[in-house]
């Protein structure tokens, strides 16, 4: 089990210019000899069901990073 914390921005449609920015935890880990992904709540409890399984542990930050739509890891 391994944390990563995703910036995740939007423009903030009460305040013309300004940008919303938003935060998200992300568990990644290997099961067998594939990793998946889940996202993680404010408590440390899983948030959904495991992302489908990926060959490493990039290609697993990947897929999380393109579906929750985020910006950059931290």
């Amino acid at each position: 089990m391994t944390y990563h914390t995703m910036q995740l921005s939007e423009p903030d449609p009460s305040h013309a210019g300004f940008i919303r920015r938003y935060y998200a935890t992300v568990d990644v880990a290997m099961s067998g000899t594939t990793w998946t992904w889940r996202q993680v709540d404010t408590n440390g409890s899983n948030v959904g069901k495991p992302s489908q399984s990926h060959a490493t542990e990039d290609d697993a930050l990947k897929d999380a990073l393109n579906r929750l739509n985020g910006d950059e890891w931290l």
